[in-house]
């Protein structure tokens, strides 16, 4: 979740127009991901958040290894996208 400005006077409009980008390149990167893929960028997010993989493993019905291994899926498929290789210059 983006935290506003005005809630949080230490967080910048540059900080969360950077956000911004980066939500709008995780979508549209999603879009056209494997199902696989799309669960390990999900779960990626979920531990930027500080959940570990046994977590969501627990909240999806699998084990933290097969999260792990869609993370892993995800992030090989993310290098690869343009739109995540434009954030760089972010």
């Amino acid at each position: 979740m983006i935290p506003l400005v005005a809630e949080n006077p230490t967080v910048s409009i540059a900080d969360v127009a950077t956000q911004l980008d980066v939500q709008a390149a995780l979508k549209a990167a999603k879009q056209k991901a494997s199902p696989c893929v799309i669960k390990g960028i999900d779960a990626m997010i979920q531990m930027a958040e500080g959940r570990s993989s046994k977590e969501i493993g627990n909240e999806f019905g699998v084990s933290a290894n097969l999260v792990c291994a869609w993370v892993s899926k995800a992030r090989k498929y993310l290098k690869s996208r343009p739109e995540i290789l434009a954030l760089k210059g972010v």
